[in-house]
């Protein structure tokens, strides 16, 4: 057995750990306190050191265990420290294991440098998690978790260290592994309040994504016959079958079509036998050929509608700021998408971007946009935050045009005041057109509706 040496060694001639687990000395005013006092009375529990016999700094020792003790002597000027040579611990791994097992019992390390070092000790010739678990006394469980924060990005590993962030959460990470957009994702919302929200959200991206692959594959292997959610919803020829009990051979027997919906699932509907096709009259084939018309028109007014918008922010950014408008900017910018007609598509067309094709905006959408936000100017930001705010979608629709309620009129006036107000655009031919027919609609309607009343009434007095 090797004996046990004590000495004083000169603390110029220790040297400190390249791998020491713990990176941060603690709190200044108690490292000065420690000082002070290894000023006064010496340190009474020995370092461990190892006698260095090869390389630049053979004849010097390399601090084990006291390396804060060592920055404090530093600090106090104190000139030699009190020592146990420890020649026994001539392998980086039986360091690690030396210094891991020291610092259990005291403040400072972080799971992440408690990380870095289980993982170089894994690393060491011959070492297992099995034997590792064994000689810092810890579960294999505990070093295969700890081994994994390694591979965190930087920003999860700062969120953990300080407190931001559990070590529960941060395995959300190996979850998302495979996908790059979803990681970068995690790790900007990595320790802030949008986390749990941001987590939720991909899960049930990955969810439908599942749901949906899934779903293609059945209709595929079984031949299912399909229609889109919109032919399901606007047809009154589909009807929704909500029994769960049927397996699809069954509903295929009985003639159902399915649906592939939002959530991924197989929505399945009974298809109405088909009646006799109504013969149009004159009066109705015309009506329907105007309402082509009107929406051929209403898709130019939109696109006119689009390239203007766009152009118009575009033209501000020759506007400048000034200093005692960052409040101004700061304001437009966190509230850019409050409210549900705020939505980073919409501003993405308005802006210019092009959406990354696929289901939703996808996180790369919403990356370029709120990018291209952050440039922005003022005049700019008050033009989008007016769009996304105060205009409407669906322009190219006949129906978005429909006054007939006092509710749809009343909103569609005060589109198209908020629309000239702010952006001076006045309303087209194409879209007068479009409000002008529901209005003459509306207006036939209410005239048979009084020859009902006048009919209805003559009867009353024959009888």
């Amino acid at each position: 057995m090797t004996p046990i040496e004590f000495r004083m060694i000169p603390v110029a001639d220790l040297v400190d750990h390249p791998q020491n687990p713990r990176d941060d000395l603690g709190d200044p005013q108690k490292l000065a306190e420690l000082a002070n006092d290894i000023a006064d009375n010496g340190n009474t529990e020995a370092l461990h050191v190892f006698p260095i016999k090869e390389g630049p700094d053979a004849g010097k020792f390399l601090l084990v265990a006291g390396h804060r003790r060592t920055a404090a002597a530093r600090l106090g000027n104190v000139e030699e420290l009190y020592c146990r040579l420890r020649p026994d611990l001539d392998s980086l791994d039986k360091q690690l294991e030396t210094m891991l097992r020291e610092n259990t019992h005291r403040e400072g390390i972080t799971p992440i440098n408690e990380a870095k070092a289980i993982q170089a000790m894994l690393e060491c010739e011959g070492m297992s998690v099995k034997k590792v678990a064994k000689r810092i006394h810890r579960s294999e469980t505990f070093i295969r978790s700890r081994s994994a924060l390694v591979k965190l990005p930087e920003s999860a590993k700062h969120a953990i260290d300080h407190g931001l962030m559990t070590l529960e959460q941060s395995q959300v990470f190996d979850d998302f592994a495979d996908d790059e957009e979803a990681t970068a994702e995690l790790t900007r919302n990595a320790g802030t309040k949008d986390w749990a929200y941001t987590v939720n959200r991909l899960r049930g991206i990955r969810e439908r994504a599942f749901k949906t692959a899934a779903s293609e594959q059945l209709v595929k292997d079984l031949g299912i016959k399909t229609i889109t959610s919109q032919q399901a919803y606007s047809s009154t020829k589909y009807v929704r079958d909500y029994d769960r009990e049927k397996i699809p051979a069954e509903r295929i027997t009985a003639g159902q079509v399915a649906v592939i919906s939002h959530t991924g699932d197989l929505e399945w509907y009974d298809v109405k036998a088909a009646g006799a096709k109504k013969k149009l009259t004159e009066e109705e084939i015309a009506d329907k050929k105007r309402l082509q018309d009107i929406s051929a028109g209403l898709e130019q007014a939109e696109a006119l509608w689009n390239e203007f918008l766009e152009s118009k922010i575009r033209d501000a950014a020759g506007h400048f700021d000034r200093p005692e408008d960052a409040p101004a900017v700061l304001a437009l910018r966190k509230t850019m998408f409050d409210g549900y007609r705020a939505t980073h598509d919409k501003a993405a067309r308005a802006l210019g971007i092009p959406l990354v094709r696929g289901t939703g905006v996808t996180s790369s959408d919403v990356e370029s946009v709120e990018a291209a936000i952050g440039k922005l100017k003022l005049l700019q930001l008050a033009y989008l935050h007016a769009h996304l705010h105060l205009t409407r979608g669906e322009l190219h629709k006949p129906s978005t045009w429909d006054v007939s309620g006092s509710w749809e009129k009343a909103a569609l006036e005060e589109f198209l005041a908020n629309r000239k107000e702010v952006f001076g655009y006045d309303i087209t031919a194409f879209e007068q057109e479009a409000i002008d027919y529901w209005a003459a609609k509306a207006e036939s309607g209410n005239q048979d509706d009084e020859e009902d009343d006048e009919e209805d009434y003559d009867d009353d007095d024959d009888a």
